[in-house]
């Protein structure tokens, strides 16, 4: 041990040999007072002091801040209150329109009062008093659309009615022409789309067979054109209909096809729908469960033809 003196209180202590040169205070408390007297760790001379130097937007003087203070949200712009006050507001005459930054925090703002409940943000009483509010603004609102809407007159509902009556139906609809239900889904195998798995399992064994074919490949016009019918799949002259439950709607169109049109049709459904519903309308049906006698008559036919 190595005898040395204290720069604070001047009595000596004993250190270890390794310690000697780098040793100055003989206890925590008197290095403490070094460090007050001397001020050594003070503001900028501190090894903890991570300040960003920034210019006043309002003065133009340097202050310094915290470093989570100088980007993102709660940047500082201004070293005082006095400067803050000076200022004027940044988004002054700015819209969504013209400016970036108030279309950001608008969507941003909508997000979060989308995503929290009226309780989360405000608490439960500033909540039901906001919901009483609102609900009352919407009866107002309610009362006065009603005793202000003309359509409550019998006159002008009919007048109304006479005036759109068959502006939407048969070819003047969009929809015209288009398949919307059961949604058609890709398959690969087949390079097409199919909107029921018997579609697809019918698709397979014509594929198999090296039958040529083409899935809702033609739109034929009945009801005086006012409606539309297309068969599952087109082989030739010959259509191919994939049907399950049978409707008088789609049994009025199939037997009007049958008709009017030089085609020859065809069904394929399953026993249990051969039981429940009538297709004695059509001569060629053929069941999910037996394609090969499916196969074989498009061949025949095919020949004929």
């Amino acid at each position: 041990m190595i005898e040395k003196i204290c720069n604070i209180c001047n009595r000596p202590y004993f250190v270890e040999k390794r310690r000697a040169e780098k040793s100055k205070f003989c206890s925590l408390k008197c290095w403490g007072k070094y460090i007050h007297i001397s001020g050594i760790y003070k503001g900028s001379r501190s090894p903890r002091w991570k300040r960003i130097p920034m210019i006043c937007k309002g003065c133009g003087n340097v202050f310094y801040i915290r470093s989570s203070l100088s980007k993102g949200y709660r940047k500082r712009k201004y070293c005082s209150v006095e400067c803050v006050k000076k200022k004027t507001p940044w988004n002054k005459g700015l819209t969504k329109e013209n400016d970036e930054r108030v279309k950001r925090n608008a969507e941003n703002t909508s997000l979060y009062f989308r995503t929290h409940s009226l309780e989360e943000i405000y608490g439960k009483e500033k909540a039901n008093e906001i919901r009483e509010r609102l609900r009352n603004f919407a009866l107002l609102n309610t009362e006065r659309n009603l005793r202000n809407n003309p359509m409550k007159r019998i006159e002008v509902r009919n007048k109304v009615s006479l005036k759109l009556k068959g502006r939407f139906s048969g070819n003047k609809n969009n929809m015209y022409g288009r398949i919307t239900y059961p949604k058609a889904r890709y398959i690969e195998e087949l390079g097409h789309s199919v909107r029921s798995e018997w579609e697809k399992i019918i698709a397979l064994r014509l594929k198999e067979a090296d039958i040529p074919y083409k899935w809702e490949g033609i739109t034929l016009k009945c009801n005086g054109g006012n409606n539309t019918y297309t068969p599952d799949f087109v082989v030739g002259n010959i259509l191919i209909e994939v049907k399950g439950p049978l409707f008088d709607k789609q049994r009025k169109k199939m037997k009007e096809i049958i008709q009017n049109y030089p085609f020859i049709f065809a069904i394929v459904t399953s026993k249990k729908s051969l039981r429940r519903y009538d297709f004695t309308f059509c001569k060629n049906i053929f069941l999910l469960e037996e394609l090969d006698k499916l196969i074989s008559w498009l061949n025949e036919t095919r020949k004929n033809c």
